[in-house]
């Protein structure tokens, strides 16, 4: 082969053999009523996903700056993103809920689930998951998809949710004042609270080799490191046991989990020992209730006033650390899901 360009085009290439994905599901529930109107239902599901899509940069390999030049499996081009099947998971979850159907004005419906989540790629484009700072990225080694064998980005192992739903009657006699003020309201509550999801932490600078020694990213030198899209995804070697903690408050997303200096970089041209989403994100709890009442003013037509309000208690919950150790947010959740949101509405039915 002739020298290399000086300017690489990159690609974008789809496997024209690609399967079809798919996943096979299974489920056992039993249930049963154990009072008046009220069911208990315990349960089993599993999933597993089979062919499922991969994208990749495969035009490069580990060690390829080590001689300070960039060849590239081919050297005629840049970032070749190739899509294509090779990603399985496996989801399995135990599940308990107990409920009561609307009956004298009141519904109750509260649920739980246990489960775990595993798969070798989560995310395979940027920006799927609205609270991750993480690229969507393929394999650390273009040549090793088992070593991205982890918890999934999906993994929540524990998660409730619960709906209540009052529609009083009227109170009193049908004919009386406080019979006319008190019916047709309806009040709702619905609560939803699960743990974190799990994150990797990553490098997304170049390499810096300085005197043998890379003080930069892109461990491997392989000239990219998979991050979709153009730039570097390498995790670092695995803390000394006991150096970092392995649970986190909420005040240690706010202030830093752990310092970047707790990562040694690997060897030149070598990949991290650290695996990936091995750390925990910050819990979630919501609560979300409403109030809303029909007025009726002809025979066909109603007036609703609804009022609402979520995340009614304010709670704040935190996005995903920023877990670029180039960053210097890194370690810190620097964003949240909304804040408490109030809203009202008047809606005319005929």
């Amino acid at each position: 082969m002739g020298p290399k360009p000086p300017i690489c085009p990159t690609g974008f290439v789809v496997n024209p053999t690609i399967k079809t994905q798919y996943s096979q599901s299974w489920f056992l529930n039993v249930q049963q009523e154990i009072l008046d109107g009220w069911i208990v239902e315990v349960g089993y599901v599993g999933t597993s996903g089979i062919n499922l899509e991969r994208i990749d940069d495969i035009n490069r390999f580990t060690g390829d700056l080590i001689d300070g030049r960039e060849d590239r499996i081919n050297p005629n081009f840049g970032t070749l993103l190739f899509v294509t099947n090779g990603v399985n998971s496996s989801y399995h979850a135990g599940t308990a809920e107990v409920r009561r159907g609307f009956r004298r004005g009141l519904s109750v419906q509260v649920n739980y689930r246990w489960s775990k989540w595993i798969d070798t790629s989560s995310d395979t484009s940027t920006g799927q998951f609205q609270d991750n700072s993480e690229p969507g990225r393929g394999a650390q080694d273009v040549d090793c998809l088992r070593c991205e064998r982890a918890l999934s980005l999906f993994d929540i192992p524990h998660r409730a949710a619960g709906v209540l739903m009052w529609a009083p009657d009227g109170v009193g006699g049908k004919k009386g004042s406080w019979y006319r003020l008190s019916r047709d309201w309806q009040i709702s509550a619905i609560f939803s609270g699960q743990s974190g999801r799990p994150f990797s932490v990553w490098n997304g600078a170049p390499s810096n080799v300085v005197n043998g020694r890379n003080v930069g990213g892109d461990y491997n030198l392989d000239g990219g490191g998979g991050a979709v899209g153009g730039g570097f995804y390498d995790r670092p070697n695995a803390p000394a046991p006991g150096t970092i903690a392995t649970r986190f408050r909420r005040r240690d997303f706010l202030t830093g989990l752990f310092p970047a200096s707790a990562f040694p970089a690997p060897g030149l041209g070598q990949n991290g020992t650290l695996g990936r989403n091995t750390f925990r994100g910050p819990r979630f709890f919501s609560l979300d209730l409403s109030l809303a009442r029909s007025l009726p003013i002809r025979e066909s037509i109603q007036l609703q006033f609804r009022f609402e309000a979520f995340n009614a208690l304010n709670n704040v919950n935190l996005f995903l650390p920023n877990a670029d150790l180039s960053l210097a947010s890194f370690g810190r959740s620097t964003q949240a899901h909304d804040a408490r949101t109030l809203q009202g509405s008047l809606r005319l039915t005929f």
